[in-house]
């Protein structure tokens, strides 16, 4: 958000803490496979919409960050529009 609209970033409200997770078995998940995933809405992990600590967020980074992320979802969207067309064939 910082590269794109920075003027709705509130940045006196960064968070530069630890979350208290909720569900004892978070950790575990990232590293397990099994049967049974748990999901919880983004908006009860994150009161200001944002994942870790915040207090080192430039625009800079951000940019950089996301002009190589679409240069790989676009090569991945393309793809699988390869695959189903092939498939479709």
């Amino acid at each position: 958000m910082l590269h794109f609209r920075p003027g709705l970033v509130d940045e006196k409200s960064y968070f530069t803490g630890l979350w208290e997770l909720p569900y004892d078995y978070s950790s575990a998940e990232l590293l397990e496979s099994g049967p049974l995933v748990t999901y919880s809405p983004f908006q009860e992990n994150s009161e200001t919409g944002t994942l870790g600590d915040t207090k080192h967020a430039t625009a800079e980074k951000n940019e950089r960050l996301f002009e190589p992320y679409c240069d790989d979802l676009g090569s991945v969207l393309l793809d699988i529009n390869d695959h189903l067309v092939a498939k479709a064939q």
